[in-house]
């Protein structure tokens, strides 16, 4: 097989994703990165190739439009267009006619056409529906995330008259995409029968539940290191308390500011516990795009007001390296892991986190619910309620006797879900999407090309 993703937000590449640096640098790109390192180990999968948005930046010359090839099996594309500057994703539709030529330019001359296209958010979806209808390819499309989700989350603290515009534009964008797919995969029962039943094209015949798998060996056993500890230690008083981390970039739908607020309401985590935010990789505060001054500034206004000073650290920098060191601090503080996101389509972080050990807590909208469901290791809260992120992790913290960290890895069940490979979608099975079995294990690539071919 021959498989082409489209992923046209954040700073792509192939290792060393600095995840964190751009808002639009998120989990989407692991998501990716995972799917195809799992597909590329398949015999029957020939060629990979990844096309992305180039662009002259400051972060690197590894960004530019170009053509790289990463090993045998795998190649990025960096489609070029009329803007030469990075550009977040509320802005890409403007580019996406020049880059939907530039990718049928692209696959024109190939010799033989891809399998599928495999479209990362909206906007993707805009130039593989392009090529569906000029070339006859099929296209898979994962959103990620959703505007009408976000719509609906950022509602309780209001919309300027420009963002109300964008999400009524992306959302229009969202709603083409799920009319044109072959195949609309989802990563959580959430996801599919709630978040993709809000728009009028909502399909139920083409949607497929594969959850991500992800490589967690890294994870298992991880121990902390003299340069983790060194990043954190300078912001706090007591570094021997137990950690409450929290590790996701600053825009306003992972909800920190939410997270340091619950922290600094109650007395007994003020005493007891250090509270960890790893928020990507920055510079100045001033030099963040707006959303993520605008997070980083209330964050800082949370610490300064209930005076958490010595009790909250953010470092500014780290590396992807360091991330499973980061885990595995909290685990030898007795800490736990918490993502207070307003909603969350899957979260790999808490497949992450309960790898290494760490109980956690989680909103309790979208994916995690089917995630603590299953390996039953913490407590989901409403993430709009600081009273209730607090009381969960102080319960966690004082019953130290809890066997909510270790539950997940003697579990077959989680062993299931987390492994590198997708979940199975027999190509005999009718069409609708369906809860597939906890035991089930399979290919991405055969399960996708399995549910195009039942639902062309």
């Amino acid at each position: 097989m021959f498989i082409v993703h489209v992923a046209l937000q954040g700073c792509l590449q192939a290792t060393d994703v600095a995840y964190g640096l751009t808002p639009d640098t998120g989990g989407h790109i692991k998501y990716l990165l995972e799917l195809v390192a799992a597909q590329a180990r398949r015999p029957d999968v020939r060629r990979i190739v990844i096309v992305t948005r180039g662009f002259e930046s400051v972060h690197g010359p590894q960004y530019r439009p170009g053509f790289e090839r990463i090993d045998d099996k795998l190649e990025i594309l960096r489609l070029a267009d009329d803007h030469p500057g990075y550009l977040a994703k509320e802005e890409l539709w403007r580019q996406t006619a020049c880059l939907g030529e530039g990718l049928a330019t692209w696959l024109a001359g190939q010799e033989t056409p891809p399998t599928y296209l495999h479209a990362h958010y909206a906007d993707a979806a805009t130039l593989a529906a392009g090529i569906r209808r000029r070339m006859g390819i099929p296209f898979v499309f994962t959103a990620h995330s959703l505007g009408r989700v976000k719509r609906a989350a950022m509602l309780s603290g209001g919309v300027n008259a420009a963002g109300a515009a964008d999400l009524d534009r992306r959302i229009a964008i969202e709603e083409r995409a799920f009319a044109e797919a072959d195949l609309v995969v989802a990563s959580s029962r959430d996801e599919a029968e709630v978040q993709y039943a809000a728009y009028k094209n909502y399909d139920p015949g083409k949607i497929r539940i594969i959850e991500p798998g992800s490589d967690l060996a890294a994870y298992r056993g991880a121990r902390s290191t003299d340069a983790v500890r060194d990043m954190v230690a300078p912001f706090l008083r007591d570094p021997g308390k137990p950690i409450v981390l929290a590790i996701a970039r600053p825009v306003a739908k992972k909800n920190l500011p939410m997270l340091v607020e619950a922290f600094g309401r109650d007395p007994w985590l003020k005493a007891n516990a250090n509270l960890v935010i790893v928020a990507g990789t920055r510079g100045l505060i001033a030099d963040l795009d707006p959303e993520g001054q605008s997070e980083m500034r209330a964050i800082i206004e949370a610490i300064d007001r209930h005076d958490l000073y010595g009790s909250v650290a953010i470092p500014k920098d780290h590396k992807p390296a360091d991330i499973p060191a980061i885990y595995a601090l909290a685990r030898e503080t007795g800490g736990l892991f918490v993502n207070p996101a307003l909603n969350e389509p899957f979260g790999l972080t808490l497949l992450e986190a309960a790898a290494s050990g760490l109980p956690i807590v989680a909103t309790d909208s979208g994916g995690p619910n089917d995630i603590i469901e299953r390996c039953d290791n913490g407590r989901l809260v409403n993430p709009q309620r600081p009273e209730l992120i607090a009381a969960a992790c102080r319960e966690i913290l004082q019953d130290r006797g809890s066997t909510l960290a270790t539950r997940p890895m003697d579990r077959p069940r989680w062993r299931a879900m987390t492994g590198p490979a997708m979940r199975h979608v027999s190509p005999s099975s009718p069409p609708g999407w369906r809860r597939p079995p906890c035991a089930a294990q399979a290919s991405p690539c055969r399960s996708f090309s399995s549910a195009i071919s039942t639902t062309r």
